[in-house]
Formats: structure tokens, C-alpha cells, sequence
């Protein structure tokens, strides 16, 4: 009976600590989510300033040569 106490508390402390290292997994996870979300927050204003200029390049509008010559894109500045 003792052997099986000693099992079944051995099993309890294997759960736990994997719910403690799934937890440091996800909040190290979240935090990079996190982190990426706000770069990539940045870079969207970044590409949204320069979309009329991209809008203008598509279509071949000056200043951009037109669409039957190669030109490669406006870079974002």
C-alpha cells in the first residue's frame, strides 16, 4: 500500500510540474507573440505610408515608368 501512495503521489508531482513548464512555455510564447505583433504593428505604418507610391508603380503612373517596362518597386524609406 505504501508503494502505491508513493506512485500515485510521484504521478501528482509529474503533472505538476508540467503544467508549471506548459505555463513557462506559453508565457514565453505569449511574450514573443507579443513582441512580434508590435513589429509588426511598425511595419505596417510604415507600408501604409508608403502605399500611394506603390498604388502609383502598379499602375505604371508617373513618376513610375509604365507597366511595359521593368522597374522594381518603391522601397519604403
Amino acid at each position: 500500500m505504501d508503494n502505491m501512495m508513493r506512485l500515485k503521489d510521484t504521478v501528482e508531482d509529474i503533472k505538476y510540474n508540467a503544467m508549471k513548464e506548459a505555463d513557462a512555455g506559453y508565457r514565453r510564447g505569449y511574450h514573443h507573440g507579443y513582441i512580434q505583433a508590435l513589429e509588426d504593428t511598425s511595419l505596417k505604418k510604415e507600408i501604409e505610408k508608403n502605399y500611394s507610391e506603390i498604388k502609383k508603380w502598379r499602375v505604371g503612373k508617373s513618376p513610375y515608368k509604365p507597366t511595359s517596362e521593368v522597374e522594381l518597386p518603391p522601397r519604403a524609406k
